[in-house]
């Protein structure tokens, strides 16, 4: 349908295989703990627009919150005993979050509607020219902020080491951001990246319910790590194309599902490629398509790192119009 990028290396035999997160010693898994160092804690505002909801592609609406004492901080702390277990971490934490209350400027509020997963590259191209390493800063700048919305924990793909679960995730309902940086700690790139079929396996299931279960379903915020180079036949645009098809059919809300790509790496070629999924594949269908994507570099040109408007538009581009509209000047420093 579109055109494909080259092929990648032959698959490769992993030097390792991961083992669960569930397995590991709960001592590995600590809640959150204040970080004055993190340069996220107080992130510019959100854009805010006139906006109507007159399409499918339109912003969703704002965020109905309950008026508070100043916006949720990305370095919300949950004490620990410590000796205790990760079970009760997560009770802490659940329970913590059941009593937030959002504030009018919190930007980061709408995150709390979605669940959210990542969708990790792990293929053997992410182990050239410092992607891994770039992957992991990325997962340590956005994780805190998306496990700190999603009430009922985030979960890990990876587009290779799958889990022992029955829905092939690696890694399910972490409440931490320590809990994602283990689970990312246990693995290491090989074999090539098979994007559309993870992807795949990732959406169908979740539009199943959906069709079934209509609007009860929660919204599902997708955050793909990539260096943006999908091997040769796995191409994302089909499923791309079909979920948003599928989601007009179902009449879901414009902010049902999206996909956030976020590039590591500085391939020239990549980032054309998913710039192309980002702006053109809603051109499809006469443009009555639903624009489901939306694509950040983790870097800027020049190498700058992403501002407290890039931020939020890694973590909410796929779902909000608003944050994808954002232009590029305004994400790196």
């Amino acid at each position: 349908m579109f055109g494909s990028l080259k092929s990648k290396f032959s698959p490769k035999n992993s030097t390792r295989r991961a083992s669960s997160v569930a397995q590991q010693d709960p001592k590995l898994l600590p809640g959150i703990s204040g970080n004055t160092n993190n340069p996220f804690a107080s992130p510019a505002p959100a854009t805010r627009r006139p906006c109507e909801l007159s399409s499918n592609n339109d912003a969703p609406p704002a965020y109905t919150v309950v008026p508070s004492q100043g916006y949720i901080s990305t370095t919300y702390a949950v004490s620990e005993q410590p000796n205790g277990s990760s079970n009760k971490t997560s009770k802490n934490i659940a329970a913590a979050r059941s009593a937030k209350k959002f504030a009018d400027n919190d930007p980061y509020a709408f995150l709390s509607e979605f669940d959210t997963v990542f969708l990790i590259d792990d293929s053997e191209s992410m182990a050239w020219d410092g992607c891994w390493n770039e992957a992991k800063k990325a997962i340590a700048a956005i994780a805190p902020i998306c496990t700190l919305y999603d009430d009922d924990g985030i979960d890990i793909w990876f587009m290779n080491t799958l889990g022992k679960n029955e829905n092939k995730a690696y890694a399910e309902k972490l409440v931490t951001a320590k809990q994602v940086e283990a689970a990312f700690k246990q693995v290491s790139p090989n074999r090539s990246t098979p994007t559309s079929k993870r992807l795949d396996d990732i959406i169908q299931p979740y539009l199943e319910r959906l069709k079934k279960e209509g609007k009860s379903v929660k919204p599902l915020n997708i955050i793909v790590i990539t260096d943006g180079q999908p091997s040769h036949g796995y191409e994302p645009d089909e499923v791309i194309i079909e979920t948003a098809q599928r989601l007009r059919k179902y009449e879901a809300r414009p902010w049902q599902l999206g996909i956030q790509f976020i590039q590591v790496g500085n391939n020239k070629a990549a980032s054309e490629e998913l710039r192309r999924l980002d702006d053109e594949l809603k051109a499809h269908d006469g443009g009555k398509i639903r624009d489901i994507v939306d694509t950040t570099p983790f870097r800027g040109e020049c190498g700058g790192k992403l501002t407290g408007d890039g931020i939020l538009k890694a973590v909410l581009g796929g779902v909000n119009k608003r944050q994808d509209r954002k232009t590029s000047r305004d994400l790196h420093v």
